[in-house]
């Protein structure tokens, strides 16, 4: 039987539709987590669990694909996962389909989940859900603190721009190396309800904006002027990938040597002829 049709046929059986959601949250995190112990011993795609537990990773969105690609190393591992967002908004027995999702793709790490509004009674064995706000530095550094490091970070929160900016520097510093950094939902760079502009260039506070900038972090040490030092993120930051309404983060020691230890004196002198303060070295060296 496909996922789909299954959940289906239990959806029928209980007649889900007429329940209210606090009978609904009852049920789903009960009957559910009991299949996710079942679920872990099967290998399902991650886009079956997601159809099989409502997640809009598919479907509304298409996340699935580039997530089974960049999370597959980690699946059978113990790890610190942590999203920020439970969904259901307002109603505090909505949402959770990630929790479920989350806890059967990856059947030994200990889960982590925050929203704004209080659905801390998802909490349940190696699941912990906190409440705060993604824009509160200060929450978040408590909680990180007591995790201690993050292996994976996903960012499913209030899409503002301004909030994914801060929650991105705020956590950054807690993830391990070789972790994953996920901001899900980027098409928000694009609303100006959220702090975006119709097109990147528009609005420079735009969460697109501000990774397309640090994309060129990557490169920091062939940088000719040097009063841009290495900072905590260029240092840290050794992969960005950009996909349809979704960045990838990958954290490790962007260390490599500049190639412009093997330029000689002369030739950096021409190289730097080219910024708008040293026109004139290239003339006088010649």
């Amino acid at each position: 039987m496909e996922m789909r049709n299954l959940k289906n046929w239990i959806k029928k059986k209980i007649n889900w539709e007429s329940l209210p959601s606090n009978k609904r949250w009852l049920i789903k995190f009960r009957l559910f987590n009991v299949l996710t112990l079942v679920l872990n011993f099967f290998p399902f795609s991650l886009t079956s669990l997601c159809i099989f537990f409502g997640s809009d990773k598919w479907g509304s969105h298409f996340y699935t694909p580039v997530y089974e690609n960049i999370f597959r190393r980690f699946r059978l591992k113990k790890i610190n996962f942590l999203e920020i967002g439970v969904g259901g908004y307002k109603d505090p027995y909505l949402g959770g389909e990630s929790i479920l999702l989350w806890q059967a793709y990856f059947p030994f790490a200990k889960l982590f989940f925050i929203d704004i509004v209080d659905k801390t009674h998802f909490s349940s064995g190696r699941i912990k859900v906190l409440q705060g706000s993604q824009d509160d530095a200060e929450f978040l550094r408590t909680m990180a603190y007591e995790a201690k490091k993050f292996d994976i970070i996903i960012d499913d929160g209030s899409h503002i721009n301004h909030h994914q900016i801060k929650s991105f520097e705020t956590l950054f510093p807690f993830l391990s190396d070789g972790g994953i950094y996920v901001i899900e939902d980027t098409q928000t760079s694009y609303w100006p309800s959220y702090g975006g502009g119709t097109k990147t260039k528009e609005s420079k506070n735009s969460c697109m904006y501000y990774f397309l900038n640090l994309a060129d972090e990557l490169n920091y040490g062939e940088y000719l002027d040097e009063k841009n030092l290495p900072n905590e993120f260029n240092k840290k930051i050794t992969e960005i990938h950009f996909h349809h309404n979704l960045i990838v983060v990958i954290k490790g020691n962007n260390n490599q040597v500049s190639a412009t230890k093997r330029y000689s004196a002369l030739e950096l002198r021409k190289l730097m002829a080219f910024l708008p303060d040293g026109k004139n070295q290239l003339e006088t060296s010649n």
